[in-house]
């Protein structure tokens, strides 16, 4: 029992010359004495091993004070972009012919969206456009290539029973895929 007791005030003097450390220079000399010691303590009180309140919260991220919202209109032609390639690539996969095919369902959807991804990319980024650029500018190139390939929908879709459509199918995917990959 006397051996706990002894442990209990070694600690207890050290941590209070460790506290009284700056206010009385004296309260270490002790530990001077036994150099082991005194390497141990001097690393203990070292100024880079504490950390202060405004260490902590400079350690923090900031919360930002500008939050993106989840719906905007160039989310939406973001969006409708992305909806009319995902439509496209399954219409390109599922079966073309037979009884309860979606095919052309699939088709027409994926139009409609590109019709709607080309035309919010006109109202919402009219401003951005500017053709003296040429193809030097990135944003004539998601704007042809976003054309191109709604326009290969819209011939895919109007030609499909009657005639070999999937030429105009696969450029219009690929238009869309790289407009989309082109600006992301």
């Amino acid at each position: 029992m006397n051996k706990y007791w002894l442990v209990m005030i070694l600690l207890f003097i050290n941590s209070t010359s460790l506290l009284a450390q700056d206010a009385v220079p004296k309260a270490k000399v002790w530990i001077d004495t036994v150099p082991h010691y005194r390497d141990q303590m001097l690393l203990a009180s070292s100024q880079n091993n504490f950390q202060t309140d405004s260490d902590r919260l400079a350690l923090t991220e900031p919360e930002p004070i500008f939050k993106e919202r989840f719906f905007t209109w160039n989310k939406t032609h973001q969006y409708l972009g992305i909806g009319s390639l995902a439509l496209a690539s399954i219409a390109a996969m599922v079966q073309k012919e037979g009884s309860g095919s979606i095919h052309h369902e699939l088709a027409v959807s994926a139009t409609v969206l590109g019709v709607g991804a080309v035309t919010t990319g006109f109202v919402f980024h009219l401003n951005d456009i500017d053709l003296s650029k040429g193809l030097k500018d990135p944003d004539n190139v998601h704007m042809g290539l976003g054309a191109l390939g709604t326009l290969g929908y819209l011939v895919a879709v109007s030609s499909a029973p009657e005639s070999v459509h999937s030429t105009a199918g696969i450029i219009g995917v690929v238009g869309m895929l790289v407009a989309i990959k082109y600006t992301w």
